[in-house]
């Protein structure tokens, strides 16, 4: 894979089409406007600079990121790739109407694939003429930190094909997982949900405030998931043990949507970081010296990660 088109100029488009520049693939970033494509290559800029200064980039791939990302708003850019990532926004007609398009736009060999993070790739393909050339690639944000990266054919996509794609992304630099088949929200969205979901009901109930949750999780859960999944954590306490703890305590566990703490905030204005509060406050801070620090926080966990990793 020589040629990558991303189309989507947002939060996840700008990332991939980083790291496939960084890697050496020329790459175009279609967008809707001239205005989204100048704030993607600021954002793009930015990142950079973050993935040098932590030493996640050399300085060759750091000019390839900066100067291997062409933009465009005509959807005709992405004639001559030969993978096209689809990064727009998640309204399932919107994308339905792309992929037809690129359909008949890409060239007869190129791969067309959606980062979706909750929605059917049957549904997503279902105006195509050639459906066996679609894929889901979930990214995880921010896309050009994190590795991770789902994958599905659509029923129709051959399995070389599938494999192909996984190893252009191995060659990329991500880290891309196999699904047995597709389920709402892949992995990744279904286990988050899941602690999401856990964390809004604790609230609910008073059991907690956002702010210890979240000290729960960062000091708790998550340096052990950083070094051992779930999975292989079950494991290392024992599966006996595990078996009697989730009598206990799965019965008390959330089942319901518990959204009405998150309907009070959207309703106040409290949208997040970006709105100056959330579950937390960030009245004076700059969003984008958040990100930046956030992103310089995930590297230096992901570079400790790569340093101790031994052989298994």
């Amino acid at each position: 894979m020589r040629h990558a088109a991303v189309v989507g100029a947002g939060t996840m488009g700008f990332g991939i089409a980083l790291r496939l520049a960084a890697a050496g693939h020329d790459t175009v970033l279609v967008g809707r406007t001239q205005a989204s494509l100048g704030r993607a290559r600021t954002a793009i800029a930015a990142a950079v600079g973050v993935l040098a200064e932590e030493g996640a980039l050399s300085r060759d791939a750091a000019a390839r990121a900066l100067g291997g990302v062409r933009t465009a708003v005509d959807l005709g850019a992405v004639a001559d790739a030969d993978w096209v990532v689809e990064a727009i926004p998640e309204r399932l007609s919107d994308k339905q109407a792309l992929f037809t398009a690129l359909d008949g736009i890409a060239g007869p060999d190129a791969v067309l694939t959606s980062t979706t993070s909750t929605l059917s790739m049957r549904d997503i393909a279902a105006g195509m003429r050639s459906p066996g050339r679609v894929a889901l690639t979930h990214f995880v944000n921010p896309p050009h930190i994190v590795p991770l990266v789902e994958v599905i054919g659509h029923p129709a996509t051959p399995e070389t094909a599938v494999a192909r794609l996984m190893e252009d992304l191995r060659a990329a630099g991500w880290s891309p997982v196999r699904l047995g088949r597709e389920v709402p929200g892949h992995l990744v969205n279904r286990m988050q949900m899941a602690l999401v979901r856990e964390a809004l009901a604790l609230i609910e109930e008073g059991a907690a405030d956002a702010r210890a949750i979240d000290t729960a999780m960062r000091d708790g859960l998550g340096p052990r998931w950083a070094v051992l999944g779930p999975l292989e954590t079950a494991d290392f306490g024992g599966l006996a043990v595990w078996r009697t703890v989730i009598d206990l305590i799965a019965p008390h566990l959330a089942n319901g949507t518990p959204t009405a703490v998150l309907d009070r905030m959207v309703q106040a204005g409290r949208l997040g970081v970006r709105a100056g509060r959330g579950f937390h406050a960030y009245e004076g801070d700059d969003p984008e010296a958040l990100v930046a620090d956030r992103d310089r926080r995930l590297l230096r966990v992901l570079a400790a990660r790569q340093r101790d990793a031994g052989p298994r």
